[in-house]
């Protein structure tokens, strides 16, 4: 038997097959609903395993949790759970909600501006003789304005 979960538990939207006895006890204790099976089953299993596909490609390159979450209630319907919006949030995750957990770098410590080079830290003869590319150090820019 097919049954579909209601609200508030959990799995609300979620369609699961059960014993008979079971998804019988659920349906009366108000939890569930039974859902015929057939073209509408199958069409919401095909749905729920899109979904499922979607939400293990998160947070592919979003960063703006309520749209995503508006976005797949809209295409996925009912067979997006309550639960798939608490990942939803968990996953995807505005750059300034990383302010309070340190974990920003400090713009002050990396200068922007372009450094400029210093004098080769080697002669051109010796980096003749080796056969490389002469290394140049950058200049430092810290405490100076």
């Amino acid at each position: 038997m097919l049954i579909k979960f209601k609200k508030p538990d959990p799995r609300a939207g979620l369609i699961a097959r059960m014993d008979s006895s079971r998804g019988q006890q659920l349906i009366d204790a108000g939890s569930a609903d039974a859902v015929a099976e057939g073209a509408a089953a199958t069409r919401f299993a095909d749905t729920r395993a899109a979904l499922d596909i979607a939400l293990r490609h998160l947070p592919g390159g979003e960063d703006d949790p309520d749209y995503v979450v508006r976005a797949m209630r809209n295409h996925f319907g009912e067979a997006f759970t309550d639960a798939d919006e608490t990942k939803v949030r968990e996953l995807v995750v505005r750059p300034q909600d990383f302010a309070d957990g340190g974990t920003t770098i400090d713009h002050a410590d990396h200068p922007t501006e372009p450094t400029e080079p210093t004098e080769p830290t080697e002669t051109a003869e010796a980096v003749e003789a080796k056969g490389e590319p002469p290394v140049v150090a950058p200049k430092s820019t810290r405490g100076k304005k």
